[in-house]
């Protein structure tokens, strides 16, 4: 029978630790993750597939926010509510009072635009929400004198289709009336 040569995992880590608190090198690791998670927070990962937009490329959409359910909903004594395989449109049950307008924030050009489109425009579409594809949330923030969110992993460019900056999504209109529809538009006087 052979003994067991290897080292207390436990004991080992221990023991590695306490060199590195001795040497200082904990504490260096410790103040480079916090640096390194700071400048993360206040400069996220760009979306991908997201550019500025060329002149020449501007258009815009109908988005349509309907979803269809997987399940059936129910209430607390068993009653069904909705069924599954039932379509909704959240837009059809409360208006989206609000626009969301995705800039790049590294642009000036785009941050210039929006203060122009935020003075013209903030009373008709009430709420203005900036969103930033690329850029430092705080510096633009600060610039813009206004809170400013990040479409973090891009989950609303992907789900609106937005391929370029700026862009505004907002409820649509037609003939003076809202519709179920979400208008999704790029503005090519802006890069």
């Amino acid at each position: 029978m052979y003994s067991i040569a290897e080292l207390d995992m436990l004991s080992a880590i221990h023991t590695k630790l306490s060199l590195m608190q001795s040497s200082g090198e904990l504490e260096r690791q410790k103040k480079e993750f916090i640096a390194n998670s700071i400048a993360h927070i206040l400069r996220p990962i760009p979306v991908v597939g997201v550019s500025d937009l060329n002149k020449s490329q501007a258009k815009s959409w109908f988005f349509n926010p309907s979803i269809v359910l997987d399940h059936t909903i129910t209430s607390s004594t068993g009653q069904v509510i909705v069924t599954a395989g039932t379509k909704i449109n959240p837009l059809r049950f409360k208006q989206f009072n609000e626009a969301l307008i995705f800039i790049n924030g590294d642009n000036q050009n785009q941050l210039d635009w929006i203060v122009r489109e935020i003075q013209k425009d903030e009373k008709k579409y009430g709420k203005i929400k900036i969103i930033l594809v690329n850029g430092d949330i705080n510096q633009t923030a600060k610039s813009l004198k206004a809170r400013v969110y990040f479409d973090q992993h891009g989950v609303l460019c992907k789900r609106f289709g937005i391929k370029h900056t700026p862009t505004m999504v907002y409820q649509a209109v037609v003939n003076g009336v809202k519709i179920p529809r979400l208008t999704i538009k790029e503005f090519s006087d802006a890069s």
